[in-house]
């Protein structure tokens, strides 16, 4: 985007993903949409848009934001006027193509929505959230307990998988049981 002509220049850029849908809030909350930029360097989202399924809400454009690296952007329902069903749906972030046009760059389903929970992405699949945290590192329900042990939740981390290891490698957990 260049601001002294007040115009969109889309970019194909690959490195935003979707990080958490707030599909089923309870009274008084919103509907939103969270985006994440890994990548080392600030991302215009101008072309860029974010929908539900195929024939739900019209797609929102992302032409005015732009997202700073390692940071999340939240668009909440006021703003996108996306609405999501609470029995499964499908968000989606389309985004240019280098050989011009749009295409569908990321999309994950979701199953029914519990109310008052998130849904994260993980691998491509929805997974179910303790607590929306929205603009933040997310959290993910543990799958099965196997056995009757403190419920630890594993909150963020942040791997090192090219490179040298440098040791700057870390986790985050939580004890959600008091224990």
């Amino acid at each position: 985007r260049d601001a002294s002509l007040s115009r969109c220049f889309p970019s194909a850029f690959s490195g935003v993903t979707l990080s958490e849908v707030f599909p089923h809030p309870k009274e008084g909350d919103e509907e939103w949409v969270e985006l994440f930029n890994a990548p080392e360097q600030r991302v215009s989202l101008c072309g860029w848009q974010v929908d539900d399924g195929e024939g739900g809400s019209h797609p929102f454009s992302l032409d005015a934001f732009d997202i700073l690296p390692g940071r999340f952007l939240l668009l909440p329902a006021a703003v996108t006027k996306l609405a999501f069903n609470n029995t499964g749906d499908t968000v989606r972030l389309i985004s240019p193509l280098p050989e011009g046009g749009t295409g569908v760059l990321l999309q994950a389903s979701y199953d029914d929505a519990l109310e008052g929970t998130s849904s994260v992405v993980q691998a491509g699949h929805w997974q179910g959230s303790l607590r929306s945290t929205p603009a933040a590192g997310n959290s993910v329900l543990p799958l099965v307990p196997l056995w009757d042990a403190p419920l630890v939740l594993l909150q963020a981390a942040e791997p090192n998988p090219i490179g040298k290891d440098e040791g700057l490698e870390w986790i985050e957990i939580e004890n959600l049981s008091g224990r």
